[in-house]
């Protein structure tokens, strides 16, 4: 069901039947005042055709030219690719460059060219008549008389998978790009695109699926001008250093209706798309109330941290102290509890009047007592001490909190997290004030092109009643930040005690609601049951300090399948820190401090040291060894063994130099088991001469930060504490520009400024050097950071 089927938007209309041809060749409409000009997307591609009956030899896409010049393929430096999979990113993606030929190369002024896409020798003996013939054969009703040229350059279009077909201008800007991953193709079936509303964005939009493939036709609605208002994104770009049209872009790729925070070197850029009310046509904002779902768990860490520091609680205290009804309590910790570790499960579903038959009805759990009481009688324990994530080990973190201090759970967090925080428009489930309750973002799934209520709220009262401090707060994308800022050295928790509670003994570096990794961290939430996705969805991803922030809050669930989604949630958050937010982090692997081992058939070593731009501390990453071979270290040699980073994109190699191999036959040894095989001779053990290892990454592949004449910028980074009171200075082309001290526990916060006239200039590359002048440090007392100046 339509949201709003008479109101006028940007959203693409269901269409039930797409197996004809739906328009002829149409005349491109006037646009009006407030419509995007066609002429934004100067080529466009209209069709693309990955399948027709017989063999593949007359698959095509067609391009339109939208201006009123001709634009010559071959000699006007456009150019034209291909790619399978245009959400991924495009380091990883591969893209085929498409060579232009035939007949005609031209796109003339309003008008098409069908580019026939060869890819074997049996197409490339073929003339265009061959073509032609085919397609009037297939479809009798469409045009005869449309320019026709070839393109060379894949091994044909998918049909199988996604397909895309992208336009690059002479400048090496993108023009326009069409994307499809619509499943396996019919016969003669064409995708077919149309401009999008927002003269932004670049990605065509997805008119018809599997519709009659018509070479040398526009179909109804492909230049439509469309009013382009309420719902469109916005954005709120403080300081000029994120590209805010590429996050648009980006959301609406995805059709995904939210809010994204985006903080760089601690300025902050927002970004809202589609509506908190479709129905009445509100849009989304920064003012917009988000559930935050299982973002809430960071809270009730902190809250937690905090009695554990006030003396009232331990991370040994066991939760037997306070609930010994539970099954196991007395060998499940505060810890176990804030790591997902304690063993327990309980479902992740409303409270039904009748399990058996849900149809009739939900039940609300009104009172905490009644909500902590359903928690325990839902609980079970499965492999104790083993990670698995369940809301239950919240809600009982939250029912020790009240116990504890004898007080609501909710007042807790207002009084203690929310209000000192700032956070003044954060609200549990059943206590956002009536006069707010029109601010509240719907919850929405996009299908059939449109944004639907179908199926009813996936996050309903009954299933947020069973959330009790795991993720039924609600609370606007500032409020968010907020929490994240005053949480680490702020006013709720200082740095040492949230680096305490970030401290994970978990492989995937799960802490306190958040899951951290060097220098990064990331949680992700979703309002849904064990049955159902949710449509309340949240995400935060980026550094410990908050100086650089991805925060999505979204009212709108992920469907596979829409027109040229990312991946999910997760890809869109880290794509936009990685692409738009990260400055430079790692600059270079110190080989010379790694693991060096001499001895009898040691274990890998599980952790190598990295240095780090900006931050003269060395940090540890922990590296994922791939399994060692029964049939390594057989004989005297070198071997190498491989491995992941654990939270990093990159490998380590780790070379091993066997001096001898083990004598006495028998399963030869593998490092770390002894020197004991799986017969009964025993062998003399490896020796190994030494070890050495070395990591590659690609977090280092950064661009340079861009900064602006003129203004002010925050800079943030750590030295260890016993440099404690040095003075800090940065310059730029020998000229200070910014001087700070370090504090007590080495934090170090610098403003800086770029001022006119000193040499700087718009479009040049600068080394920015940051010296901290204390004689405690015996290493990196001096960084330097890639900088470009920009108008």
């Amino acid at each position: 069901m339509n949201a709003n089927p008479a109101r006028p938007r940007r959203l693409v209309a269901a269409i039930a039947a797409t197996s004809v041809l739906l328009g002829a060749l149409v005349a491109a409409p006037a646009t009006s005042a407030n419509a995007a000009d066609p002429s934004n997307w100067p080529l466009i591609v209209t069709q693309i055709v990955p399948n027709n009956a017989g063999t593949d030899n007359f698959e095509y896409f067609q391009l339109y030219n939208t201006t009123d010049a001709p634009i010559d393929l071959a000699t006007s430096g456009y150019q034209l690719g291909y790619s399978s999979n245009y959400t991924l990113p495009a380091s990883t993606r591969t893209d085929y460059n498409l060579t232009v030929s035939g007949t005609t190369t031209t796109v003339a002024p309003h008008s098409s060219l069908v580019l026939w896409n060869k890819y074997n020798t049996t197409q490339l003996a073929m003339d265009d008549q061959s073509f032609r013939d085919f397609w009037a054969a297939q479809n009798p009703a469409a045009p005869t008389d449309y320019a026709l040229g070839y393109v060379t350059g894949t091994n044909g279009i998918s049909n199988s998978e996604s397909r895309g077909i992208r336009v690059v201008a002479p400048d090496n800007s993108q023009v326009s790009y069409a994307f499809d991953d619509n499943a396996s193709y019919g016969d003669n079936k064409a995708a077919v695109f149309r401009i999008p509303a927002n003269p932004a964005i670049k990605q065509l939009e997805l008119l018809y699926p599997q519709a009659l493939a018509a070479p040398g036709a526009l179909f109804d609605g492909q230049l439509a001008d469309r009013d382009y208002t309420a719902g469109a994104p916005t954005s709120e770009n403080l300081d000029g250093l994120v590209d805010t049209n590429k996050i648009s872009d980006m959301l609406s790729r995805m059709h995904l209706m939210g809010t994204v925070l985006v903080v760089k070197n601690g300025a902050v850029t927002t970004v809202s798309n589609g509506f908190a009310d479709a129905e009445n046509e509100v849009p989304n904002s920064r003012d917009t109330l988000f559930a935050t779902a299982s973002l809430e768990k960071a809270m009730t860490a902190t809250l937690i941290k905090q009695l554990i520091d006030a003396g009232k609680l331990s991370f040994d205290d066991t939760l037997g102290e306070f609930y010994p009804q539970v099954p196991s309590a007395d060998s499940i910790t505060i810890r176990n509890l804030l790591e997902h570790t304690s063993g327990i499960r309980m479902p992740e579903m409303p409270v039904y009047v009748d399990d058996s038959d849900p149809s009739q009805g939900e039940i609300v759990l009104e009172t905490q007592e009644e909500q902590i009481a359903h928690a325990i009688d839902s609980i079970t324990i499965v492999n104790q001490g083993s990670w698995s994530y369940s809301n239950g080990n919240y809600t009982m973190l939250a029912a020790i909190a009240s116990k504890i201090e004898n007080e609501p759970f909710e007042k807790l967090m207002q009084e203690r997290v929310f209000a000192p925080a700032g956070m003044n428009d954060t609200y549990f489930w059943d206590t956002i004030p009536a006069a707010k309750q029109d601010r509240v973002a719907k919850e929405y799934k996009y299908q059939n092109g449109d944004y639907s209520t179908e199926g009813g709220p996936v996050a309903t009262a009954s299933l947020q009643s069973t959330l009790l401090g795991a993720g039924n707060v609600f609370t606007t994308i500032d409020d968010l930040l907020k929490f994240y800022r005053e949480s680490n050295g702020g006013a709720i928790l200082s740095q040492d005690s949230y680096a305490e509670l970030s401290k994970s003994s978990l492989q995937n570096g799960y802490a306190g609601g958040l899951y951290h990794y060097v220098g990064v961290k990331r949680a992700r939430g979703s309002a849904s049951t064990d049955v159902a996705g949710g449509r309340y969805n949240s995400f935060v991803y980026g550094s410990e300090n908050n100086d650089d922030l991805v925060l999505i809050l979204s009212n709108q669930s992920y469907i596979s399948g829409n027109p040229a989604p990312l991946t999910g949630y997760d890809q869109f958050a880290e794509s936009i820190y990685l692409d738009l937010v990260a400055d430079p982090t790692i600059d270079q692997i110190d080989t010379t401090a790694l693991t060096t081992s001499i001895g009898q058939a040691p274990t890998l070593p599980a952790k190598v040291n990295v240095s780090f731009v900006g931050d003269v501390k060395d940090k540890q990453i922990t590296v994922d060894w791939d399994p060692v071979p029964a049939s390594a270290y057989a004989q005297a040699g070198t071997y190498t063994v491989t491995g992941s980073l654990v939270g990093l994109h990159g490998t380590a190699v780790a070379t091993v130099v066997v001096a001898a191999a083990p004598t006495g036959g028998g399963t030869p040894v593998v490092p770390g088991t002894g020197g004991t095989g799986n017969s009964s001779v025993t062998k003399t053990p490896v020796k190994v001469k030494s070890q050495s290892i070395k990591v590659s990454t690609n977090v280092a592949a950064r661009k340079a930060a861009k900064l602006k004449l003129g203004k002010k910028y925050k800079l943030s980074f750590a030295v260890p504490a016993k440099a404690a009171g040095a003075k800090v200075t940065v310059s730029v082309k020998g000229k200070k520009v910014g001087a700070a001290t370090v504090s007590a526990s080495g934090a170090v916060r610098v403003t800086i400024k770029l001022k006119k006239g000193r040499g700087l200039r718009a479009g040049k590359a600068y080394s920015l050097k940051v010296k901290v002048a204390s004689t405690s440090l015996s290493k990196a007392a001096s960084v330097s950071k890639k900088v470009r100046i920009v108008k």
